[in-house]
């Protein structure tokens, strides 16, 4: 298969690459724009975001800060997914995929091996790992979750989650996803969405509150305690 061949799919490279790193997943929570977290975004060693994040706009770096170092993308390329990843002009260090080389993702790992070509290192969830995921969680974990769980499988120094609502509170920032930028919106869009919002959060949330590599922000932590 094309990951069995290619030597970047091998976990030892991520591993090596996240080893001893301070970490900062950054969701495109609506709340973000009252925080004014950009610089304590960019200090962080690795900065990650999920599928259409990309391009930053340049007057939002005092929101969700100006660096990109690991992409967690889907890989599927409809707007309400994935998005489209341009491969002439965004520069990072890996992308990653949340889902295993099995069906319905197959095909979209296919394509983006077409289009790659090697431009960029590529990173995937171990599939053993992620079919037990599922199973426990009963639901498919959305894209921040799964990469969120990923991360911590490796031997990083801290993960900082910010931007993440769940789903549940919000909405999303303006310039992503701006047709679902109200909480309503975002709600009705999940009504017919594979991704079980409450599932997952119960799954996560003794996790979330556990591990000691974790730091959350403000916003995120008053919204676990709700639940």
């Amino acid at each position: 298969s094309l990951i069995s061949k290619n030597e970047d799919f091998k976990l030892t490279k991520y591993s090596d690459y996240l080893r001893d790193k301070r970490v900062v997943i950054v969701a495109p929570g609506g709340y973000l724009k009252d925080m004014n977290n950009g610089k304590t975004i960019d200090s962080y060693d690795v900065v990650v975001r999920l599928n259409t994040a990309l391009p930053l706009k340049e007057n939002m770096d005092d929101i969700q800060g100006s660096k990109t170092h690991i992409l967690y993308n889907c890989l599927n390329k409809q707007p309400y997914n994935g998005g489209i990843i341009d491969f002439d002009n965004f520069e990072l260090d890996w992308i990653s995929c949340p889902y295993p080389d099995i069906k319905p993702f197959k095909g979209d790992i296919r394509g983006f091996h077409q289009k790659n070509k090697g431009k960029f290192k590529f990173h995937i969830i171990d599939k053993i790992f992620y079919m037990e995921l599922e199973k426990e969680m009963a639901t498919r974990p959305n894209t921040g979750i799964g990469a969120i769980l990923d991360l911590l499988k490796f031997p990083i120094k801290e993960l900082y989650i910010t931007g993440f609502t769940f789903l549940l509170e919000s909405g999303y920032l303006d310039d992503y996803k701006s047709y679902i930028n109200n909480q309503e919106k975002l709600d009705k869009y999940m009504e017919t969405n594979c991704h079980d919002r409450i599932k997952q959060v119960k799954y996560i949330k003794p996790i979330l509150t556990n591990d000691t590599r974790i730091k959350m922000d403000t916003i995120l932590i008053e919204i676990l305690r709700k639940l």
